[in-house]
């Protein structure tokens, strides 16, 4: 179980993931060697599972971003054996596609999408996506702002 000490940690880490021990206790005015602790048991435990990178994708080259949210044909699936979770690992193996979950709702999967250009997203949509097995509909969300 965390306490406010733990959840404090957790924020500055959220934001600032590159955080040192002495930055995290600065921050929060918590001491370094209890942060340190705190920070090895939240590691141990699983509840941090990774430090991660927040980079600036339209400086390399990557501006067009969308969320694509689809349907699913789970009866195509299952006749090749399959589930919506192969479908799943099938899309996340598409260079461009960050993340694939399935979701409750009007939609069983929703996709994040990141391309160099609108060209280059359509030709993933049509030629990778779109033309897996099981995959029915799709409906295409352009990300205006970030």
């Amino acid at each position: 179980m965390i306490d406010e000490v733990d959840k404090k940690i957790i924020n500055v880490l959220n934001d600032h993931g590159d955080a040192s021990t002495r930055d995290i206790s600065d921050l929060t005015g918590i001491p370094a060697s209890t942060v340190h602790q705190r920070k090895q048991r939240l590691e141990e435990n699983n509840i941090i599972q990774r430090y991660t990178v927040d980079i600036d994708w339209s400086a390399i080259g990557h501006d067009f971003t969308a969320y694509v949210v689809m349907t699913v044909d789970l009866s195509q699936l299952r006749r090749q054996g399959l589930k919506q979770s192969d479908l799943v690992a099938s899309l996340e193996s598409i260079d461009e596609v960050e993340n694939a979950v399935i979701v409750t709702g009007s939609f069983d999967i929703i996709l994040f999408v990141r391309a160099a250009n609108k060209h280059r997203f359509n030709d993933v949509l049509q030629d990778d996506v779109q033309a897996l097995s099981g995959v029915s509909d799709t409906t295409t969300l352009l990300v205006l702002d970030k």
